[in-house]
């Protein structure tokens, strides 16, 4: 599960640094969003992470040091049912250090961060069932116990205590919507937004801890986020029949061009060319919008697409050229700009970009056909990849995540698709500083 690979380290920090990489023995297991955690108090972060059921490596939670050595696993109490909810870090028994919140398919669990030991559960028969909503930890009387919201099918949110008991007015089943997609905490309030589905509503909710319903919105959000105290919602992809848009609140970005033309070829072949627009690639629950610094980074893209019907049989669909765009957002002026850009010109199947946030206000952006990878924090890119044995290889299952030890040294943690994440020491440019999570700090308002 883990081994060191300097390869690695050379192709992506353009040097000689080693890479430790974890790997699950099965390409078809995942490891989660790396979430960083101080088990036991001591200021220093570890990282927590989940590895999917499969053939391979144990079903269940795994602790790492900052360089990658392994301090912990629980898999028998740990059935992770879905690589897409990370796990959340909390504080709930008053203690030093923090515990760490999960699902897998019997319910909601709590853990001791120090040891793994299985704390609490919440199950219900719907307590596992969505795999979109993030479970978010937030202290709302101040007592320094945080409390634990998270959705569940059908359309229903529920607000746990430090035992993972429902408090009183929880659950309650929201009017409008679909289910949970995203959670964020703003003013002491909990914004929920439902999944942006084509064919039903879509709602920002505003709700008091006691369960009260105090305004809802009509809005396809992809993602939401709290910085300076401020609600930003970053809105579902639309065209206005030229070009393809998003809207990050009151702004309106144009992310290029909308085509569309159809006809019939000599061969009776019904033909389409067409432009699809993305907002973080295709990817899982609310991963589009990080923080850095002062602005909001995000990623889009554009592709070309050739589609050939023939008479018979399925229709052949072709990705014939891709513009991805890493974008900043002033929170002052709120202006957005390019800050990064990636071209794939040629003909390649089912090549979408992909874009993956993590925490510490980065994005990880890939195009397959290109066999690289890149990171952008601030305005700088700052690791790169070109491989070309796999386009896995180089595609983020999840966004990277920072740490730092006693001594100042940074490392990267980047999980991959085909269940490996790599472990890479970061690079520090001049004038930049990563705003990472050290141990025992708290983050409120952002979904953990």
């Amino acid at each position: 599960m883990y081994r060191t690979l300097p390869l690695i380290g050379s192709l992506l920090l353009g040097g000689t640094a080693h890479a430790q990489i974890i790997q699950t023995k099965n390409a078809n297991q995942h490891i989660s969003q790396p979430a960083a955690f101080d088990g036991d108090g001591d200021g220093i972060s570890e990282i927590v992470s989940h590895i999917s059921e499969g053939e391979g490596q144990p079903e269940g939670i795994y602790a790492f040091a900052w360089d990658g050595t392994p301090l912990w696993s629980n898999v028998t109490n740990a059935g992770v049912g879905t690589s897409f909810v990370p796990l959340t870090i909390c504080e709930i028994d008053g203690t030093p250090g923090d515990e760490i919140i999960g699902k897998d398919r019997r319910g909601i669990h709590s853990y001791d961060g120090a040891t793994g030991a299985w704390l609490d559960e919440y199950t219900s028969l719907n307590a596992s069932s969505n795999n979109h909503s993030p479970i978010v930890a937030h202290d709302f009387n101040n007592d320094g116990i945080d409390e634990i919201i998270v959705g569940l099918k059908p359309s229903t949110l529920v607000l746990l205590d430090h035992r993972m008991r429902p408090l009183p007015g929880w659950p309650i089943t929201l009017p409008r919507g679909t289910d949970v997609y995203n959670i964020v905490i703003h003013q002491n309030q909990i914004v929920v937004a439902t999944a942006p589905g084509v064919f039903s509503d879509k709602v920002v909710y505003t709700i008091k801890p006691d369960g009260t319903i105090v305004d809802e919105v009509d809005y396809a959000a992809l993602d939401m986020l709290v910085a300076k105290d401020e609600l930003y919602c970053l809105s579902d992809v639309w065209n206005d029949e030229k070009r393809w848009n998003v809207s990050i609140n009151s702004i309106d970005i144009d992310i290029g061009r909308y085509y569309f033309k159809e006809w019939t070829d000599e061969y009776g072949h019904i033909r389409r060319r067409y432009t699809v627009a993305a907002c973080g690639g295709n990817g899982f629950h609310a991963d589009v919008l990080a923080a850095s610094g002062n602005g909001l980074l995000f990623s889009t893209s554009v592709s070309l697409i050739d589609w050939n019907q023939p008479p018979f049989g399925s229709p052949v669909i072709t990705v014939l050229s891709t513009h991805a765009v890493a974008w900043k957002v002033d929170l002052d002026t709120m202006e957005a700009k390019k800050i990064g850009q990636e071209f794939l010109d040629r003909p390649l199947r089912f090549a979408y970009p992909v874009m993956r946030k993590g925490f510490g206000g980065a994005i990880a952006v890939s195009v397959p056909g290109l066999y690289r990878m890149k990171i952008y924090q601030h305005q700088v890119v700052e690791t790169s990849a070109d491989r070309r044995d796999g386009w896995h290889r180089v595609t983020p299952f999840f966004g990277p995540v920072v740490l730092t030890n006693a001594d100042g040294r940074r490392n990267m943690f980047v999980p991959m698709i085909g269940g490996e994440m790599f472990v890479l020491p970061a690079p520090d440019p001049d004038g930049l500083s990563y705003p990472e999570y050290r141990g025992g700090s708290r983050r409120k308002g952002i979904a953990r």
